[in-house]
C-alpha cells in the first residue's frame, strides 16, 4: 500500500474517532535518515518525541540537526509527523517532478540556458565562450538559488 493511501486511511480513522491533532514547536535532536525518523525535544516542556516521521508519500525532508520545528501529533498514535523544520539538508521528491521558480525565473530554463550556451563553445587558438552570456546566466542561478 502506497504511503498516500495509508496516510488516507489514517486520516479517515481520525475523522471517524474525533481524535485531537496537536502541533508542538521543538528542536530536531537526532535524525534517522535511514528510517526517516527523528527525535524532537518541545520547548514548551522539554519532552522528547521519539520516530517523528520525516514524510509521508512522495515528499520527505532531512532537518538539521538543532534545528527549530514544527511537528504534528495525533491522539492515540506513537511518534508525529514533522511538518516544517527551519534549516533541512536535504529535501527527497518522489513519483513525480518539481518546480522551482524564483522572482520569475525558473530553474528549468536557466539550466537550459545554460547548457545551450556551453554547447556554443568553439576554442580555436584561444577564443573563448560567451563571458557576458555565462555571467548573465550565473546571476540569473543566483536569484533562485540561495547558499
Amino acid at each position: 500500500m502506497k504511503e498516500v493511501e495509508k496516510l488516507n486511511r489514517t486520516l479517515n480513522e481520525i475523522a471517524k474517532k474525533n481524535s485531537k491533532v496537536t502541533m508542538v514547536r521543538g528542536n530536531v535532536k537526532s535524525v534517522d535518515w535511514g528510517n526517516k525518523t527523528a527525535v524532537v525535544t518541545s520547548l514548551v516542556d522539554g519532552l522528547d518525541y521519539f520516530d517523528v516521521s520525516l514524510g509521508l508519500g512522495c515528499f520527505q525532508q532531512k532537518p538539521k540537526k538543532g534545528t527549530a520545528c514544527v511537528i504534528g501529533l495525533i491522539d492515540g498514535t506513537l511518534g508525529g509527523l514533522l511538518i516544517s523544520a527551519d534549516e533541512v539538508e536535504e529535501l527527497v521528491i518522489k513519483e513525480a517532478g518539481f518546480v522551482l521558480k524564483k522572482d520569475g525565473e525558473d530553474l528549468r530554463t536557466v539550466l537550459n540556458d545554460m547548457i545551450d550556451e556551453i554547447s556554443k563553445i568553439f576554442v580555436v587558438y584561444g577564443v573563448s565562450i560567451n563571458v557576458g552570456a555565462m555571467t548573465a546566466i550565473k546571476q540569473r542561478l543566483n536569484i533562485i538559488l540561495s547558499q
